[in-house]
């Protein structure tokens, strides 16, 4: 067997979001479909909550929600590997120092870097501007400015059609990150300490954790994957996807961005959906058109199931 499903690492969530275990669903069906190995992967690195105090109660709602993956993978338990890949992207010339200036709040949420911040998410922004400031939404603190030393990933030589989306249409969504990755560089450090350091030209800098898992499709031996999240995770699918053509130029991947449902939470009254994990699947991937973004749960679906 020589074909692996992946999830992108997934936060651990509470057991009755069920609009988190549509990736689960399709990476199981997509297991069977293609006789492939399903890695349910878990993201617990974070430098500012403990996520594994909600792990077991998590991976129980696997179980309940009969999500039958063939392996779990956990990031914070292959840091090791995970840094072997970045020191060989350093080797490979893909990482290099650059002086900068960054704007840090108090708390250490916001950091970021002067020339970054006209091309950020308006949609996710962690500050505010406030009497011609930054200021931390959540901290309240002014963001002060510092020049810094940083460490940047530049994919030098890879091209962007390299990266194969499907559906298709999210090809076109990708052409965003041509200016800030392609032609330009990732920020992979941090002033703020991670818990993971590298060394690098006799310094120490924090890595960024959310680069660090990024890296973790190197360390999957199967020559065929495909890799699976919801579509509003574009850009990390873009960056897993980027960063393997780095380290396996061969890879030969496919990123799957899955339909979000959006409103799930409506039908969750219905006891059929509630107590019977297989109708609940079914109920989920008979919803899903392949062809929108985004698509309204159809309750009609559950009728037709029960009659069936």
């Amino acid at each position: 067997m020589n074909r692996a499903i992946l999830t992108l690492p997934m936060m651990p969530v509470d057991g009755n979001n069920y609009g988190k275990f549509v990736t689960p669903i399709i990476c199981e069906t997509l297991r069977n479909i293609y006789d492939a190995i399903y890695y349910h992967c878990v993201n617990l690195l974070d430098s500012f909550n403990d996520r594994e105090l909600i792990l077991e109660n998590y991976v129980n709602s696997l179980e309940i929600n009969n999500i039958k993956y063939d392996k779990i993978w956990y990031d914070k338990d292959n840091i090791d590997a995970l840094l072997d890949n970045i020191k060989k992207l350093i080797k490979n010339n893909y990482i290099h120092e650059i002086n900068s200036y960054l704007y840090m709040c108090d708390c250490g949420i916001v950091e970021i870097e002067e020339s970054k911040i006209s091309s950020c998410n308006q949609q996710n922004l962690k500050f505010a501007y406030k009497d011609g400031n930054i200021v931390c939404k959540c901290c309240g603190s002014i963001c002060k400015k510092y020049n810094e030393k940083i460490l940047v990933f530049s994919p030098y030589d890879i091209k962007r059609e390299d990266i194969k989306f499907l559906p298709r249409f999210l090809n076109n969504d990708a052409k965003t990150y041509d200016s800030i990755v392609m032609n330009s560089y990732v920020t992979i450090s941090r002033k703020r300490d991670t818990g993971i350091k590298l060394k690098y030209n006799n310094t120490y800098y924090n890595i960024d954790i959310d680069f660090l898992w990024a890296t973790y499709l190197a360390n999957f031996s199967e020559n065929e994957k495909i890799i699976v999240s919801g579509n509003r995770m574009i850009y990390q699918l873009f960056l897993v996807g980027l960063l393997e053509k780095c380290l396996n130029p061969k890879s030969n991947t496919i990123l799957l961005g899955t339909p979000y449902l959006t409103n799930l939470k409506d039908i969750t009254n219905d006891a059929n959906f509630i107590n019977d994990p297989y109708f609940r699947k079914l109920s989920i991937l008979f919803n899903l058109k392949w062809a929108k973004k985004e698509k309204n749960y159809d309750t009609t679906i559950l009728s037709y199931l029960k009659n069936s």
